[in-house]
Order: structure tokens, then C-alpha cells, then sequence
């Protein structure tokens, strides 16, 4: 089939989703909780206001994801409902990126006419939908991260290529690019970056291409010269230093945290009975090359791949139905049926080293993707891991020419799977109606708070969220607080969303967000409350749980909160939802 006609079908599926998704309201059914949503896009604000990263505010993580996300800010719709966007799209560049890379990394035969077309339309889906239904919708550095590394790693792939031209020289420097991008917008990346140029500068030293490999490297390296020109420019190297040393959470959350999974999975006994077995028949080939042998482990490998692949099925369905405990659960689940298949495959088969790098590349990228206390599972990539799942054990099964008892036909397979994706995609859709981030279902989302800040657009929410939010605003406008007010400890939405300044130098201050900057962000308010009239909100209750109950905060765990209470006065208005302050 034409390429063109190919690109056709995609895009058409694309604006297919995108039609439903506006018709059935999946943006504005998402709900909205104060908390976490909007953080990065606040850091947009301050930049587009002239505000100096790491100096003027605190962030832990490098803020490319905000200079990338500021382009809200220059189009002609609600600021909260296009960022939402931006990340369905974001979503779907991941899906068909990676795609694209397992089909033309294991090329395999079809018999019947389309049945290419539609088993890559089919995947595509199946990936996107899983990759975007869980945990939220708003932008995210995670996100972002995965989007440029896996764009990053479907253009080096030309370095596998025995000659290469210009192109292909062109598509190895901008995957570099991509891959540097990457840790600048989450700095965990920085590790599958170090590797992706370690591999990069090997294979074109193997082939001597000198020249290539300073081009492409100096390339590749040009984001973070421009960070570290704009850090030494703006004098603050140092604080950008000290504001990244502060997580240290790796051994935590990238070693322990897999160790548990592993141990607590209800797949273990499987997992390591698959493993005792490739371990066993390895060693055997080695010794004793019978037929006999062969064969016994290919019925073996065949009720094998299709366990895991009944498996991988069941959990693409029930995380759907799932609390955010069991997600992380399957997620990991996910990831080793992934991982030891990956061990399997690497021991036993024969693949091309380029084979050997996509698979390792889909384990390390899941890894990275979790290295967060906020984020501790790969639920951003279990679309990617689902996927590389089913066509690793389809191509396995396909190389290995393996016998099921019961013969499955590639019409009739493509078929029964292109039905799954879709009821899949219909569940997804009851799911995310059903299932929000720290809010109720669609059902209970009964206010649209763009009616108190249109910057909202229509996104819905829960009555008591609603009242909470049009309380600002009221306490915003009454006290003609614009560039003057804070809400703490959470909001970071509100500050774009009302283009108004925030004088405090963060805007989630929950202490995980400067972790390591406690004494710098001491200072800095000692400053701003000593020579600025600012009016502080400080919330009651804690608007984390606001959709579910109303628990009174417990402000001992914000250490910042006695500074305020000491250097400002209180101000007694007839507020359900806040303590309002005023600096002296």
C-alpha cells in the first residue's frame, strides 16, 4: 500500500478519536482537583512574565516542559481545556512513535491484503488507549520525557543502517536532540540519555565515522549548552545545583519499590518458574541438542506466550476497573511479564542487534518512567508495554512457527483483536467517566467551573470543589488581590488561570517540591512577606480529598505555615474554606 494512503488511515483515526472525545466531552469529564493540576503551566506563566528559573522560582526539575507548554498561552482557547488537549496529543504521538518502531524492527508476512494496515491501526489504538486512561490529564514532565525519548529513539535507529547518508546522519543528530530534551524536562532521563548517546557514539566509532560522531554529538548536545548559558547567564548555576540534588529518591523508588513489586506480584510463582526454565533449557542446548528437546520446549513456549498473552489481555481490561492501588499493581505486573520476556528472548533467539536495542530500550524507558515518588510505577507507559508485549509474543510465535492445540488463523486473529481494541476503547471511555483523578465520576460532576474563570473552559466538577474555587474568586476580586495573592498549599492552576503574579517563589509549595530548598524557600518568603502586601489564602481543609470529604489540614506538616502566621496579621472574613492573611 501507498505511504500516503497509509499516513491517510492514521489521520483519519486520529480525528476519529478526536470527534468522539469532543462529543462525549472526555476533556471536561475529567474533573478537576486543586492540587497537583496546573503546575506546569504556572511555570509557564512566570516565564512568559520574565521570571528567572531556579532564581526568581523554585523547581526541582529542569523547565523545558514549561517553555514547551507555553504556547497555551498564545492560542485562542480556554488555557486549562487546551493544555488537557495537548496531552491527548501527546499521548498518541507516544503510541504511534512506538508503533511505528516495533513494525519496522520485526517486519512480519501477512498473508491477506490490509491485514498490515489493520493490525497497525489496531496496536496504535490499543496503546494509545491504555497509555492515555489512567491517573490524569493535564500536562505533565513524565509525559513529556517519554514523548521526546521515544521520538528521540525512532530517529537513531538509523544508526543500524550499514551506510549512512545524509538523512539518515540528519535523523541520529535530532534523536539525540530529543533524547537531551528529555532529561531536561524530568531529570531521571538524563540516564536512558547518557545511554542513548554512550550507544550512539559506539556504533559510529565502530565504523569509524569520526566526523559523523562530532557532528551528531554536538548537535544532540546543543539543549542543554543553551541551559547551561541561560543558568550562568542568569547567575544561577548553583541554585539550579542545589535545587536538583534535592530528591535523591532513586534506590527508593527505581530499586526497592521494583524488588516489592516483584515479590508481591500474583504472578510470581510464573514468573520465576519462566525464568528457572529458560535458565534450565539454555544450559541443556548447550549440552544435549535432541529434537526431542526442541520440541518439548517449543509446546512448552507455546503455552507460554499464550498465558502471557491471555494475561497481558485480562489487565488491559481490568485496570479499567481498578482503584489507584491496583493500577500501580498491574502496571508493575505489566512491566515483568515485559522484562522476563525480554531476559527469554535475548538468551534464547537469534536477534539482530537492532531487535536487541528496541526491546531493551521499551524495559529501560518503563523503568525510567517510574523513577518518581509522585509517579513510583509505570503508568504512563502501560500503553507501551502492552503493546510490546502482545507483538513480541505474536512475532515469537510467528519466528518459532510454535503449534497451538487449537490452530489460530491470522484473518480470523486480526480480526478477534481489532474487536477487542474497540471494546477496549469503548470500556475506556465508561472508565474515565466512571474513575477521575481525585475527583468523582462524570456523573457527579454537576458545576462548570469555567463559569467562575472562563480560562476553565467547560470543565466540570463536583459541587463542594465548585463552591471552593468560586470562594477564591470572590476573595480574589473582593480584596482586588491581582498580583498580590497566594493560595497555599495547593492551586497552582490559579495563578495562570487569573493571570495574576504569584509573589511566592512556588507555586505547588507541598514540601516534595523543594525538597532540599527548605532554608532557600525560608528566605525567600522572609523577603517577599517582609517588603510586599500580599494576601495569603491558607486553606482549611484539605482540597486533595475536596471531591470526596472534608478533612481539616494538618498544618504541622507545611513547615512555612508559622513563618506566615508570624509575619502577617489575619484577617477575619466570613470565609467557609480559608484563613486569609495579610503581610504587615
Amino acid at each position: 500500500m501507498p505511504k500516503n494512503r497509509f499516513y491517510l488511515y492514521i489521520s483519519f483515526l486520529f480525528i476519529s478519536i478526536l470527534i468522539i472525545f469532543q462529543s462525549i466531552n472526555y476533556v471536561e469529564n475529567e474533573g478537576f482537583n486543586p492540587s497537583d493540576d496546573g503546575v506546569i503551566i504556572a511555570q509557564s506563566y512566570r516565564l512568559l512574565n520574565g521570571e528567572i528559573p531556579h532564581k526568581d522560582f523554585i523547581s526541582i526539575r529542569p523547565v523545558v516542559s514549561a517553555y514547551l507548554h507555553a504556547i497555551y498561552f498564545n492560542l485562542p482557547f480556554p488555557l486549562e481545556a487546551t493544555a488537557r488537549w495537548f496531552v491527548i496529543l501527546e499521548f498518541f504521538a507516544i503510541s504511534l512513535f512506538w508503533i511505528f518502531v516495533l513494525f519496522s524492527t520485526f517486519k512480519l508476512k501477512y498473508k491477506q491484503k490490509y491485514n498490515y494496515e489493520i493490525t497497525f491501526l489496531s496496536l496504535l489504538l490499543f496503546a494509545f488507549i491504555l497509555n492515555l486512561s489512567f491517573y490524569n490529564l493535564f500536562p505533565c514532565t513524565t509525559i513529556d520525557a517519554i514523548l521526546f525519548s521515544v521520538l528521540g529513539f525512532s530517529l537513531i535507529l538509523s544508526i543500524f543502517k550499514e551506510y549512512l547518508a545524509n538523512k539518515d546522519i540528519v535523523k541520529i543528530s535530532f534523536g539525540l536532540l530529543f533524547f537531551s530534551i528529555a532529561s531536561l524536562t524530568r531529570q531521571n532521563f538524563a540516564l536512558i540519555t547518557i545511554i542513548a548517546f554512550a550507544f550512539t557514539g559506539f556504533q559510529l566509532f565502530r565504523k569509524k565515522s569520526y566526523k559523523i560522531l562530532i557532528i551528531c554529538f554536538l548537535i544532540g548536545l546543543l539543549p542543554f549548552l543553551l541551559y547551561l548559558i541561560l543558568l550562568i547567564k542568569n547567575d544561577t548555576l548553583t541554585l539550579f545545583l542545589n535545587q536538583m540534588n534535592g530528591r535523591t529518591e532513586l534506590f527508593q523508588t527505581g530499586v526497592l519499590a521494583y524488588a516489592k513489586s516483584f515479590i508481591n506480584s500474583g504472578l510470581l510463582i510464573l514468573n520465576i518458574a519462566l525464568i528457572g526454565a529458560v535458565i534450565y533449557y539454555k544450559y541443556r542446548r548447550q549440552k544435549n541438542k535432541t529434537a526431542n528437546l526442541i520440541e518439548l520446549f517449543k509446546k512448552i513456549m507455546a503455552s507460554v506466550v499464550l498465558l502471557y498473552s491471555i494475561l497481558t489481555l485480562f489487565f488491559s481490561v481490568i485496570i479499567f476497573f481498578s482503584g489507584i492501588t491496583e493500577l500501580f499493581s498491574y502496571s508493575f505486573d505489566m512491566f515483568w511479564i515485559l522484562a522476563i520476556f525480554v531476559f527469554a528472548v535475548l538468551l534464547l533467539f537469534s536477534l539482530t542487534l537492532k531487535q536487541k536495542t528496541v526491546l531493551l530500550f521499551a524495559v529501560f524507558l518503563s523503568w525510567t518512567s517510574s523513577i518518581s515518588l509522585g509517579d513510583n510505577a509505570p503508568v504512563f507507559v502501560i500503553g507501551i508495554l502492552a503493546s510490546t508485549i502482545l507483538y513480541l509474543l505474536f512475532t515469537l510465535a510467528y519466528l518459532t512457527k510454535l503449534r497451538f492445540k487449537y490452530p489460530i488463523k491470522e484473518q480470523k486473529g486480526i480480526i478477534v483483536f481489532s474487536v477487542f481494541v474497540l471494546i477496549v476503547f469503548i470500556l475506556s471511555i465508561f472508565a474515565q467517566r466512571k474513575h477521575n483523578y481525585r475527583d468523582l465520576s462524570a456523573s457527579e460532576l454537576k458545576c462548570n467551573i469555567g463559569e467562575i474563570i472562563p480560562a476553565f473552559g467547560n470543565i466540570k466538577t463536583n459541587p463542594v470543589t465548585f463552591e471552593y474555587l468560586k470562594e477564591i474568586k470572590f476573595l480574589y476580586d473582593s480584596l482586588n488581590a491581582k498580583d498580590k495573592f497566594v493560595v497555599v498549599p495547593n492551586n497552582a492552576a490559579i495563578y495562570p488561570l487569573l493571570k495574576s503574579k504569584n509573589p511566592f517563589p512556588l507555586d505547588w509549595p507541598q514540601p516534595a517540591e523543594y525538597v532540599g530548598n527548605e532554608n532557600y524557600l525560608k528566605d525567600k518568603l522572609k523577603e517577599i512577606i517582609g517588603n510586599s502586601e500580599i494576601y495569603i489564602l491558607i486553606d482549611k481543609y484539605n482540597s486533595k480529598l475536596m471531591s470526596e470529604k472534608l478533612e481539616l489540614i494538618d498544618y504541622n506538616q507545611y513547615d512555612y505555615f508559622n513563618l506566615i502566621f508570624e509575619n502577617s496579621e489575619e484577617i477575619y472574613l466570613n470565609s467557609k474554606y480559608f484563613r486569609a492573611f495579610r503581610t504587615k
